[in-house]
């Protein structure tokens, strides 16, 4: 489809645009999956919310925007152009091509499914003012909007997972780092986990932020500093104590006024970065345990491929004919995700209180299974 941009939408009054995107099967999937991992329940199936989100995020700082780049790199080799004596031709040529190839690698996705989603008003008045969509164009030589918004959407999917949470989140990240560099406090109400009565559990706590971290055994960015947790029913401070919050389970955050500064000491952000070199960000909170697990042959080759929240300090106890026993140094937390889909493959030898957990974990899961057949 061939579409002007450079239309006057102001007296027009063109408030949205619904518009044609072919993306590929791997793009599809990825938006997919990221909608059920980011968005709230209500907005899950919001394609247009989705896409409207991910645009306005994430098109400045994408290679599709041709203009945008090709302005960077001008500014950035100025200095070089003086300093070497390039030709003023010889410099263009030199970016012209830079711009060429990024507009040829954008241009090269395969092709997929086409589906229709409504561009919002502030997108579309972005548009308007740039030149992005002037190095797209179909084979009669017209400007077309759908094959720019298709390299950016692709180019995200390509995205690793953590990357991906970064440009859905960039307000709350614009946020976070905001209050790091102001010295302020983040009031932070996050999502914990949903009750055995399908209710959600949500806390607020008083933040005094540190550090945007990515955790290596998960794809997933935690905010890390110190946390006040606050009494739901009159706001006092119930506890303080170094914490992590995943970005993705922020409901709400703002900026709060306090007397007192929220500036971290470096006594306090030397005891983060000590907790951090012993434990990943998703297992901040917790102790430390030996936990003492026993394998069988079969068991062990699968702990070599699972990768994924795997603890990374442990050492070999001892082998039997069939077992090899394993001792990691992690929280328990830690243990039971990682470990618990493992199943007969393993078996949790100590501490005491982590192996009950397990066995009452899969007491439970038999009941089910148990109950269902009574239905059969």
């Amino acid at each position: 489809m061939g579409f002007t941009i450079t239309g006057d939408f102001g007296e027009k009054k063109v408030t949205s645009l619904k518009q044609n995107i072919n993306l590929s099967n791997n793009a599809w999937n990825i938006i997919k999956e990221d909608m059920f991992n980011f968005c709230s329940k209500e907005d899950e199936n919001n394609l247009s919310g989705f896409l409207n989100r991910i645009f306005a995020s994430f098109h400045n700082k994408a290679k599709a925007s041709v203009s945008l780049r090709k302005k960077e790199q001008t500014d950035k080799y100025k200095k070089y152009k003086q300093e070497e004596g390039y030709s003023e031709a010889l410099f263009n040529k030199i970016i012209d091509n830079y711009a060429e190839d990024l507009l040829t690698e954008s241009l090269n996705y395969p092709k997929g499914e086409a589906k229709k989603f409504t561009l919002n008003k502030n997108n579309l008045e972005t548009l308007r003012r740039s030149h992005e969509v002037d190095y797209y164009r179909d084979g009669k030589g017209n400007e077309n909007l759908g094959k720019y918004l298709k390299a950016i959407f692709e180019e995200y999917a390509l995205k690793r997972p953590f990357e991906r949470e970064l440009i859905y989140f960039s307000s709350y990240v614009d946020m976070i780092e905001l209050a790091i560099k102001s010295k302020a406090y983040l009031e932070i109400v996050q999502q914990e986990r949903t009750s055995k009565h399908g209710n959600k559990i949500q806390n607020t706590y008083f933040f005094s932020p540190y550090k945007i971290v990515v955790d290596d055994t998960l794809p997933f960015n935690y905010l890390i500093g110190y946390s006040e947790l606050a009494n739901q029913s009159d706001g006092s401070i119930i506890e303080s104590k170094i914490a992590p919050v995943r970005i993705s389970r922020i409901v709400k955050m703002s900026i709060v006024s306090k007397n007192e500064s929220a500036s971290l000491s470096s006594l306090q952000k030397k005891a983060i970065d000590d907790e951090l070199e012993k434990k990943s960000p998703a297992y901040l909170v917790g102790d430390i345990l030996d936990i003492e697990v026993k394998f069988t042959q079969k068991g062990l080759e699968q702990f070599k491929k699972q990768i994924l929240m795997r603890p990374n300090i442990y050492y070999k106890l001892k082998e039997e004919k069939n077992y090899t026993h394993i001792v990691f140094k992690c929280t328990e937390a830690q243990a039971i995700n990682y470990f618990f889909k493992f199943g007969s493959l393993i078996e949790i030898i100590s501490p005491n209180d982590v192996r009950t957990k397990f066995i009452n974990r899969y007491k439970e899961g038999l009941e089910i299974y148990q109950v269902s057949n009574e239905y059969k």
